[in-house]
């Protein structure tokens, strides 16, 4: 209670730059190579149900690899996946699934099943298996295999793996070429994304001088991301910071869900 005196604090809910875990598909492999199974999955994915049960509703739903907390983050990439079981069973019956008397989902008599290859950290093992019992929901079966995080680089470079746990912490929006453009492949970072009209994006993201246009390319960036279903992205936590009237000239972004301090200065009172 002593931060909620408006006359001596300001409280800000604050999204940070840490997009952790998310999934990367493994391309090369069927049945990655779909882009309706990758779109299934994504509309399979409760991400509320997520921030509720993991987060205590303190959460941001995000579809953008690009995290809410970095500059030039596209709001509006949020409206592509939502919550949809039933898109997702339509878009697996398009890529030839179709539902079996134990209510999975298979194709030419077999069943759609396959492993998320993830670190040993304590808390990605929650976020799994959620996100393993909400497939179910939509007959996928996805078994988990957690290992120590240089095995998982290792398998990740060499391509050993269906879907892997990737995710990162970074300060700003060239985080999308190094793990999406192609001369990042066998890095560790890019698993399997080889897209010549992506990369001619990622490019100009890094010569075009004009910050207008540089946003544009950014946005552009991530709806084709997006639109390709190459991740799955859940949540960011949502944070409080607190902050003295004393500050001046803090600059909150309505955009980032952060405070702009790089101007800000003490009254000395």
């Amino acid at each position: 209670m002593r931060f909620q005196d408006p006359a001596k604090f300001t409280i800000y809910s604050t999204v940070g730059q840490t997009l952790y875990p998310a999934l990367a598909f493994n391309l090369n492999v069927a049945p990655w190579d779909d882009i309706n199974v990758r779109k299934a999955i994504n509309f399979a994915v409760n991400r509320q149900g997520m921030i509720d049960v993991l987060l205590g509703g303190k959460g941001k739903a995000v579809n953008s690899p690009l995290g809410a907390g970095i500059q030039g983050y596209n709001p509006e990439t949020e409206a592509t996946y939502t919550y949809d079981p039933e898109q997702a069973k339509a878009l697996l019956q398009e890529a030839g699934y179709t539902l079996n008397a134990s209510g999975m989902m298979e194709k030419d008599g077999q069943p759609l099943t396959f492993t998320v290859l993830g670190p040993s950290y304590d808390f990605v093992t929650p976020v799994l298996e959620l996100l393993q019992q909400q497939l179910l929901e939509v007959g996928i079966q996805m078994e988990i295999e957690q290992v120590d995080p240089s095995i998982l680089s290792e398998r990740q470079i060499t391509g050993d793996f269906e879907v892997s746990v990737t995710g990162y912490n970074y300060p700003n929006a060239d985080i999308l070429y190094l793990f999406f453009h192609s001369s990042m492949l066998g890095s560790g970072l890019n698993v399997s994304v080889n897209d010549p009209t992506l990369d001619e994006m990622l490019v100009n993201s890094r010569t075009v001088m004009d910050s207008a246009q540089h946003a544009q390319i950014v946005n552009e960036i991530q709806s084709y991301i997006v639109d390709q279903a190459y991740w799955v992205c859940f949540a960011m936590e949502v944070g409080n910071e607190v902050v003295s009237t004393n500050l001046q000239d803090a600059v909150w972004s309505d955009a980032l869900q952060m405070l702009d301090l790089s101007n800000a200065w003490l009254l000395n009172k």
